[in-house]
């Protein structure tokens, strides 16, 4: 009775059951495995059969990072820290509380609720678990932007700074996750200059700037839903734990400026050709929606000559 609502039958029975006998409960339920955050790695790291690629590697994408290496030991946060938070998105934080009714107050709270990236699935069952699911997802990521120019030519930059996760953006099944830029850029007229990464019948068109993995077979070609035939990486192009990437676009060398901007960093849980797949045996499931995660809008677009290093000082608009 996990998600039964308070006050009813089911949750006084499930409180009840736990607080007749703690001690066997206890017993049962905190062993030291439980607590380790390795015991997270059984599921995610992943490899294909026969060809033993490496498919997903969440777990060693978090033990480079910060969040396991910082050296104050008080600022390191384990899958556990994030992923049973009572409160989706603080960073891992602490939060304090009690495990049920009239229980210990305990200094650090945990919940079996497991939140994650697919909030499309968690939503079906529970709307309130999707949005504590988007709560994280949204705090993952920052944005910033510039224009450099040359003597004949200027560009739009785009910095998307992994500012929330231990592991990459996207992880896990970083084949299927769809995350990308979608942004729009005016002149000082008020002129349309650059627009990229806009969906065309529900699809992210092919020029869009989006961050994955394409998995490739022996010869080199994609492997789409035929994940088991993967044996070569053809890209890599997610933002990893404590990284960042830059993405550039040209603009019109005769654009003149000021120049604004409407910058979105958008996530799906699976391309619109899978979803129609999967649709097409199952039509009742609805199709996943397009996810703003984080939007910056400028209305001057500041000019520099050199890259500019992510600072506290750069990454301060998302």
């Amino acid at each position: 009775f996990e998600d039964a609502a308070g006050g009813s039958l089911q949750h006084w029975l499930a409180e009840r059951q736990i607080n007749a006998r703690p001690a066997a409960h206890k017993a049962s339920y905190q062993k030291d495995f439980y607590r380790d955050a390795a015991l997270c790695k059984s599921c995610h790291n992943e490899f294909a059969p026969g060809t033993g690629a490496n498919i997903v590697n969440t777990w060693d994408e978090w033990e480079k990072s910060s969040f396991a290496n910082a050296e104050d030991p008080a600022k390191r946060r384990t899958c556990i820290d994030c992923h049973m938070n009572p409160e989706p998105g603080n960073g891992g934080a602490p939060v304090a509380g009690q495990s049920t009714e009239n229980g210990t107050m305990k200094a650090r709270l945990y919940r079996h609720n497991f939140t994650g990236a697919q909030h499309q699935l968690v939503g079906l069952r529970n709307p309130d678990l999707e949005q504590e699911s988007l709560a994280l997802l949204r705090s993952s990521a920052t944005l910033s932007a510039r224009i450099e120019q040359a003597a004949d030519s200027q560009q739009l930059v785009v910095r998307v700074a992994n500012t929330g996760a231990g592991h990459a953006l996207p992880t896990g099944v970083a084949d299927f996750r769809e995350l990308w830029l979608e942004l729009t850029v005016t002149d000082a007229s008020g002129k349309v200059v650059l627009a990229s990464g806009q969906p065309v019948d529900g699809a992210v068109p092919e020029d869009a700037r989006l961050f994955r993995k394409v998995f490739g077979d022996t010869e080199g070609k994609p492997v789409g839903l035929k994940f088991w035939r993967y044996a070569k990486l053809l890209e890599d192009t997610r933002i990893p734990a404590d990284g960042w990437r830059d993405e550039a676009w040209p603009l019109p060398t005769d654009a003149q400026g000021p120049f604004k901007a409407d910058i979105k960093l958008n996530f799906r849980t699976y391309p619109k050709w899978v979803s129609d797949a999967v649709r097409a045996a199952e039509p009742s499931l609805p199709e996943p929606p397009i996810v703003l995660l984080t939007r910056l809008q400028l209305n001057r677009l500041q000019l520099t000559l050199q890259p500019l290093p992510i600072t506290s000082a750069t990454e301060p608009q998302s």
